[in-house]
Order: structure tokens, then sequence, then C-alpha cells
């Protein structure tokens, strides 16, 4: 349930445009160039990302959103939501929690649901796995690359969501913010 909570959210960022609590600040040599910082007390995590896109949530999870609309009439995001939850089995490998878990959910809520990318990768020296997906709701087409770690058992899902037309000029910013992830 909470994995289907956590696409729908990033869907929403799509959609319905939310408030910006705060904007990261720059806080030292570790930064990189054209980026800011996320993070709050409630995470024990923290990541840079592109200055050109929007903090969108930062409470106990962080959302970033980009607005890829060509006109002001009708505006549409490219997302990426970073989420933490428990494992509810300790004992799951990332292929498994993604097998049995996350992909049924997808599975259940999208149509036309395919994967396109799947490989391991680490996020801050965690092996972690890079699975990119595309699926429809509503008719609507959508591109999707979700990074799972498993770390103490919770589960770390960063999710990059755009419209399918948006995918490729604006999923660089899941990269920075995969490079640039840190645990506390």
């Amino acid at each position: 349930m909470r994995k289907l909570i956590a696409v729908i959210i990033a869907l929403a960022a799509l959609a319905v445009p939310l408030l910006t609590s705060c904007s990261g600040q720059n806080t030292g040599a570790d930064q990189p160039a054209n980026t800011l910082k996320a993070e709050n007390e409630a995470v024990d995590y923290y990541f840079y990302y592109p200055d050109d896109w929007q903090l969108d949530r930062n409470d106990g999870m962080i959302s970033i959103k980009y607005n890829t609309s060509l006109s002001s009439k009708v505006e549409r995001y490219a997302s990426i939501s970073v989420t933490t939850f428990n494992l509810t089995d300790q004992n799951q490998s990332v292929k498994e929690y993604w097998e049995k878990e996350y992909q049924p959910s997808l599975e259940s809520t999208f149509q036309n649901f395919s994967v396109f990318d799947d490989k391991e990768i680490t996020l801050d020296n965690v092996v972690a796995a890079r699975k990119g997906y595309s699926a429809s709701l509503n008719n609507v087409p959508y591109k999707f690359v979700s990074v799972i770690c498993i770390r103490f058992g919770y589960v770390y899902l960063i999710t990059f969501t755009a419209h399918e037309s948006d995918y490729d000029k604006t999923v660089a910013a899941l990269d920075t913010v995969v490079s640039n992830f840190h645990f506390k």
C-alpha cells in the first residue's frame, strides 16, 4: 500500500502544483555547482538537485518538481520523490522486494506496464536497483524510474516520473539526485 501511495504522490506532482515549503541553500564545499540541497530533520538522508527544479514537499518525504509546460495555461511537471518505509520482510533483497511487492502493485495500478531498464547501481555505496518502466494512467503515457535501496530494514525509494514526451529532457535530474544522495 505504501508503494502505491508513493506512486500516486509522484503522479499528483505532475498534475497539481503544490506549495513549496523551502528551498535548499548553499551548505558547503561538497555541494555540486548549480544544485540545491534537500534535507530535513525527519529523514536520515539528504541530496542535491538541479537548481532549476523546485522543492515541492519537504517533510517525511522529499519531492522536487520541474515545470515542463510549454504554455502557462496547462501545467505539467516531471517529479522526483524520495520516500522511506519499513521493509515488510526484513530478509528481502532489493530484487525480491521489486518482484514480490513493488512491481505487482505497479502492474495493478497502471495500464500498459512495461520495464525498459533494469540494472544494479549503488546509492551512497549501498547496493540498489534502477528500474525504468513505462505505463499509462487514464490513457496518459508516463515513464518512470525507481531506484530501490534496502538499508537497515528500510526501503529507500527514489521515483522519477514524467510524461512520456518529457522523459528524455528531464531524466538527467534523476542522475544528479542519485549521484549526490547521502545517508546521514
